[in-house]
């Protein structure tokens, strides 16, 4: 739109809730390579309902901020894990 004037407003200038809101950071990157302590794994992040696998190692391959199982990991051969869905946060750590 042609004359339109849009005002860019600064952190510095947004009101104290807005600038410093946390918003959600993926704690891991797609692409690391993890350690999958837990033993379900979902079909969506937002699922109910999920299905029995093993721990192990694993690839970090999705992250969806404000997920109730915000991490998608797959198994990487040979770490006898059968992880390949989405996983809770809470069970993941450096492998």
């Amino acid at each position: 739109m042609r004359g339109r004037k849009v005002k860019v407003t600064t952190p510095a200038e947004m009101p104290e809730n807005e600038a410093t809101r946390d918003e959600e950071k993926p704690a891991w990157e797609i692409g690391d390579v993890v350690k999958f302590t837990g033993q379900t794994n979902y079909n969506g992040s937002t699922e109910k309902y999920g299905t029995p696998c093993k721990p192990g190692i694993a690839t970090v391959t999705g992250f969806v901020p404000g997920g109730k199982h915000p991490y998608h990991l797959i198994r990487k051969p040979g770490s006898g894990a059968t992880v390949y869905g989405w996983v809770d946060a809470e069970y993941i750590t450096t492998p």
